[in-house]
């Protein structure tokens, strides 16, 4: 029996962590303020959205991000064209703009988000594992950041709470949650390109004239 691609493990393992995750948060806030009064949530608190609200945002928002999930488990980087000399950096270069580049052009195209991608099919897979991973690590954050608030009264992580703010939202989520997007741009890179070196008998190679 084939054992289960990489792929389709990560996104299941994502999806269910994502879905964890979000009931986590959503109880958490139901425990410390029913009322939704000490909601940070723009969506709450600067909307005046209650409760029927945030969970319809939240259910669109979990959906939205399992159909990424889905696209990225349920395809592949099969046609990407390479060759095994080029490297993983070469590989990924390839898989998105369909050219080999160095390692600091293609981490400044990354972080800068220009040029474009050429290849949409695999860079909606890249978007559909780091935004997974991205709600994942700010989901369990902002329901770690109650306890860690409310409860446990945590000095080190209520002083940064204090310092790392916009208004009264806290951004120690997002900033976690990109962490965890940029973890998955790494793991999405290593995992496809182990998948290409392992496909026996398979074409590989640059287009002709690269």
């Amino acid at each position: 029996m084939a054992l289960m691609k990489p792929r389709i493990a990560i996104a299941a393992s994502t999806g269910l962590l994502l879905i964890a995750g979000r009931i986590a948060d959503l109880a958490t806030t139901f425990h410390f303020t029913p009322n939704l009064r000490r909601e940070a949530n723009p969506l709450v608190h600067n909307l005046g959205m209650g409760w029927n609200g945030l969970l319809a945002t939240n259910l669109c928002l979990t959906l939205l991000v399992l159909a990424g999930l889905y696209y990225y488990g349920t395809r592949s980087s099969r046609e990407v064209e390479w060759s095994p000399s080029e490297g993983a950096w070469g590989f990924a270069g390839r898989a998105l703009y369909g050219q080999a580049l160095s390692p600091g052009r293609l981490i400044l195209r990354l972080l800068t988000c220009w040029p474009l991608p050429r290849n949409w099919k695999q860079t909606l897979r890249l978007l559909g594992l780091s935004c997974g991973w991205m709600v994942v690590f700010s989901s369990f954050t902002a329901a770690f950041g109650w306890w860690a608030n409310h409860a446990w009264k945590l000095a080190w992580w209520m002083r940064l709470n204090r310092s790392l703010h916009i208004g009264v939202y806290p951004l120690m989520g997002i900033l976690i949650g990109l962490l965890g997007g940029a973890l998955a741009v790494v793991v999405f890179f290593v995992t496809e390109y182990r998948e290409a070196t392992a496909r026996p008998g398979e074409k590989t190679g640059a287009p002709a004239g690269e």
